[in-house]
């Protein structure tokens, strides 16, 4: 069962949500990929995997999501992206295997847009987060 929609939204099976897909540019692949979130706090992990699958480059699995950073020789700063200001940067200076270890816990709690960015990058991708909270809505 469904919530209804707010007013504001228009369903996907109406007739003007039907000529908008009609007339969009879709990447076939992407919308192939699209994997439904595993736990409810992968949104951001559901979306980076989904956009390696279509690339069919990088891991595909969001529960391996920690393991992109053990396939690179000196881990990108991670933790200091969770805002936890000296702890990040302490907690960044750690062992890999114990980075590791943290970030499979701390991926439960969701992921900051900064690190999504890192794991993109750890893994070849060119990546910038951006925010519309950080710049204006033209740049966004």
């Amino acid at each position: 069962e469904t919530a209804p929609l707010p007013p504001s939204l228009e369903s996907v099976e109406s007739d003007i949500a039907l000529k908008w897909a009609a007339q969009a540019r879709m990447d076939v692949r992407l919308v192939a990929a699209i994997q439904r979130q595993e736990h409810p706090a992968f949104c951001g992990i559901a979306a980076v995997t989904t956009v390696t699958s279509a690339a069919g480059v990088g891991l595909t699995d969001q529960r391996r999501f920690a393991d992109a950073f053990r396939r690179v020789a000196r881990w990108p700063p991670v933790f200091a992206h969770y805002g936890w200001d000296q702890l990040g940067d302490a907690l960044d200076r750690l062992p890999a295997a114990l980075k590791h270890r943290l970030l499979l816990h701390l991926q439960y709690d969701g992921v900051p847009m900064n690190v999504l960015a890192e794991w993109f990058r750890v893994q070849g991708y060119v990546a910038e987060a951006v925010s519309a909270g950080d710049v204006d809505l033209d740049l966004f």
